[in-house]
């Protein structure tokens, strides 16, 4: 049964990615660099509210031994007073987060993102009972309801020219359609008016889940907000078209493989067995899925940005090959989050994100004291390429900064070494090796002046054996777990 809702819920992820991809892909076209940099400044800052939002609600009703109508009451009534208060403060200060950051036109889709903040209570907690009880079928079609109203308006209200409401308007729908959605499904027996009572049991779990939460959604944002305050909101758009290259695969692999770990790893957990051989093989299966297509994609970077998004967006390029290696470290550790929720210990997820959050903070002081003062100061002393790879640059230092804390917590809390990840990783690492020097093989053997699409395609034709071997290297990546004496017991019991 959990085999077969993994294999939905990744069905509905590939389903969901390539259609937020190829939308992607479209409004490249439709939008420019400038407007696209501003809705993804604006998507920052509320991905930085929604971080803070959930407030423990989502771990509380998946970890809880058992849920009556109170408990479920107190959860919504927790996340509608906390989106209620965090859309109102959005809304209200956003003229004035678009004059600190010197871009008046960013106050209307912080607004319009702001609406779509305060339609996500219903959703965030009948998609934590979803995940609570496995029930993959109903987050696939929440999920395609969401999204594929998400495309239709954003791709309208840009060929009309919307400009950075375009895609703010569609998030914002996306969030309430999937409200919509999952409305008639409520549990009757569980439902009803939100309480405003019986907070106290969400927040102590709360309290170590928000500031995880909290602190990855900083993390993420840093970039955006970073960039776009030194140098405009141009470079914010060329540096989120290379991230979405090499983020896609890693993430939706990872999403696909983490689904229901919380809960199962949990379980692990209660029955006295071992995390880390569990954690040690979801990590090498990710590596193997991901790996070597980030090196294709970092072999192919200049023509594959071209023929998917245009030449207008040729500066992305040279923010490739920092943010793919970026992704490849941090997908090792995509598990760990959930691992230490598992052990009862989520605050120490924070940790990691708080190193990278000092990373960033030492470079906006080197950025103060080596150009003076904001208003595109970077932009003017380095051309556009080299801004955006220099960010890309740090953003993988940053992130490598919390290397050391995450193997430290990977020993300290699941009794996961070092030299067991190095063995599930070695199967990946190959493969991405020999897919990115096959990439770089095939795209040499075009002729010069050949349609640079051809490029692409020639690269991803030589690369092919490679993907052969990463299922052979995924297959692998599982080490074996030996049964605990309740196993063997049931096992004895049915042969």
């Amino acid at each position: 049964m959990q085999r077969r809702a993994s294999w939905i819920h990744a069905g509905s992820l590939a389903s969901t990615q390539a259609m937020q991809f190829g939308v992607a892909l479209i409004l490249a076209r439709l939008l420019t660099p400038h407007e696209l940099g501003l809705f993804a400044i604006a998507s920052a800052l509320t991905g930085l509210l929604h971080g803070a939002r959930d407030l423990g609600v989502s771990a509380y009703l998946q970890r809880a031994p058992s849920l009556d109508a109170a408990q479920v009451r107190a959860a919504l009534g927790l996340s509608c007073a906390a989106s209620a208060l965090l859309a109102g403060g959005l809304l209200a200060l956003a003229p004035g987060i678009a004059a600190v950051l010197n871009e008046a036109a960013l106050a209307a889709p912080l607004r319009v993102l702001a609406l779509g903040l305060a339609a996500v209570p219903v959703g965030a907690v009948m998609t934590a009972l979803a995940l609570r009880d496995g029930d993959a079928r109903q987050l696939a079609r929440t999920t395609a309801w969401g999204n594929a109203s998400q495309a239709i308006v954003a791709i309208a209200l840009a060929s009309a020219g919307a400009g950075a409401q375009a895609p703010a308007w569609g998030q914002a729908v996306n969030l309430a359609v999937c409200s919509l959605v999952v409305w008639p499904l409520r549990p009757r027996a569980l439902w009803g008016w939100p309480r405003l009572r019986g907070w106290a049991p969400i927040l102590r779990i709360g309290r170590g889940t928000v500031a995880g939460g909290a602190l990855t959604a900083a993390q993420g944002a840093a970039p955006a907000l970073l960039l776009g305050h030194w140098a405009g909101a141009a470079q914010v758009g060329w540096l989120g078209r290379a991230q979405s290259l090499t983020a896609l695969v890693p993430g939706l692999a990872g999403m696909a493989l983490n689904f229901g770990a919380l809960g199962r790893w949990a379980r692990l957990h209660h029955r006295g067995r071992a995390l880390a051989p569990a954690v040690a093989a979801s990590a090498g299966q990710l590596a193997a899925i991901a790996w070597p297509l980030l090196a294709i994609v970092t072999a192919l970077a200049e023509p594959l940005v071209t023929t998917l998004f245009g030449p207008a967006w040729r500066q992305a390029a040279a923010a490739v090959g920092p943010l793919a290696w970026l992704a490849a470290a941090t997908i090792v550790f995509n598990g760990l989050g959930p691992a230490l929720a598992a052990v009862g210990r989520p605050g120490w997820a924070a940790l990691p994100q708080g190193v990278t959050l000092i990373a960033w903070a030492a470079f906006a002081m080197v950025l103060a004291a080596t150009f003076g003062g904001p208003d595109g100061l970077l932009r003017a002393n380095l051309n556009d390429a080299a801004t955006v790879r220099w960010f890309a640059v740090c953003w993988l230092i940053a992130g490598l900064a919390a290397l050391p804390c995450q193997l430290w917590l990977c020993r300290r809390w699941l009794g996961l070494r070092p030299a067991v990840l190095r063995r599930a990783l070695l199967p990946g690492a190959i493969a991405a090796g020999m897919a990115g020097v096959a990439a770089r093989l095939g795209a040499g053997a075009v002729p010069a002046g050949a349609p640079e699409w051809l490029t692409v395609l020639a690269g991803f034709a030589a690369a092919t054996p490679a993907w052969w071997l990463t299922v052979r290297s995924a297959r692998g990546a599982r080490p074996a777990q030996p049964a605990s004496a309740s196993d063997r017991l049931r096992i004895t019991i049915r042969k």
